[in-house]
């Protein structure tokens, strides 16, 4: 998982079916103080504190085409769900959570931002009770 922590961008595809928009939305609300811009619905935001939420909330609403933030950001599509870590460490506890589960729930492939393939780095899973 600390491979994984410290890219900067990650790119995960299914390896099978696609993900489920809006179960992994439905992960992803309660995570940090987050915010799924009404401009993108397919992208979330995720803030360290409910200020900085509510900030960027209201310059959206009054210029949705107003850059991005530097807050963890999450892009979900059922091809592919981008996980853009630029913004450092102080996310990580954020990025961690929701990496554990969508591993947990997925079976994927996934990139950097470079492209090369980290597939190998990812946790194994758990062995399933009978």
């Amino acid at each position: 998982m600390d491979k994984l922590l410290e890219q900067q961008e990650l790119y995960f595809y299914p390896l099978s079916g696609g993900f489920d928009v809006e179960r992994v939305a439905e992960v992803i609300r309660p995570i940090g103080f987050s915010y799924q811009a009404e401009a993108e619905p397919l992208v979330f935001l995720i803030f360290r504190d409910e200020e900085s939420r509510e900030a960027c909330r209201a310059r959206r609403q009054s210029n949705p085409t107003a850059p991005l933030p530097y807050v963890l950001l999450i892009r979900v599509q059922p091809d592919e769900i981008i996980v853009n870590q630029f913004a450092g460490p102080d996310f990580s506890p954020y990025s961690r959570v929701f990496l554990e589960w969508l591993l947990a729930n997925y079976e994927c492939s996934v990139h950097n931002e470079e492209r090369t393939d980290l597939t190998a780095e990812l946790p194994k899973p758990k062995p399933k009770a009978r």
